[in-house]
């Protein structure tokens, strides 16, 4: 009161997460965004569960995302990510959001990019793009097959297969005995 200042906190997002539109995960209604100065929302990084990305944009306040990491006293830090040093093409981050939240993709080039929201819906650029960086697809636990081609339209398979991987708790124990996570 003695600011004038109000703050709203979001206890959780929506369940299938947009990477393209953040803001848009905020669960709830539409007017609370609308009055709201500032936002941030804290998702985990889809790369490493230990790291934290929180987005910032607001009402005067320059948009921001910061990489973070929890300590040991459960504080979030700012750290450096090594993913900053890559330059990734917006258009495969585009189509790599839209795989991960979907599972799988498997079609026609053309149709991927409008899905995803990519901005050259040229077959052959989406297909240049994914034979280009087959190994950054990897690294987002995403598999990469070209079907023989059986009619006019360029065809691909891009498969996530990391969400066992990331769904893990970093906490998690093995019980060797039974090969069960407990």
């Amino acid at each position: 009161m003695k600011y004038n200042v109000a703050i709203v906190l979001v206890m959780h997002t929506v369940k299938n997460i947009n990477y393209n539109n953040v803001f848009g995960n905020i669960s709830g209604s539409a007017g609370t965004l609308a009055a709201a100065d500032g936002l941030m929302v804290l998702l985990r990084n889809q790369l490493n569960r230990n790291i934290k990305t929180l987005y910032v944009d607001g009402k005067g306040i320059p948009a921001d995302i910061i990489q973070t990491k929890q300590d040991k006293t459960m504080t979030y830090l700012g750290i450096e990510s090594d993913n900053d040093n890559i330059d990734i093409d917006p258009d495969l981050l585009s189509i790599i959001h839209y795989v991960i939240e979907n599972g799988k993709y498997i079609g026609a080039c053309e149709k991927l990019a409008v899905e995803s929201g990519v901005t050259n819906c040229n077959g052959k650029h989406i297909r240049t793009l994914l034979d280009n960086h087959k190994q950054l697809l990897e690294q987002y636990y995403i598999r990469y097959n070209v079907p023989p081609r059986s009619s006019y339209s360029r065809k691909v398979e891009l498969i996530f297969y990391g969400e066992d991987t990331l769904e893990n708790d970093v906490n998690d124990e093995c019980d060797e005995t039974t090969q069960k996570w407990v």
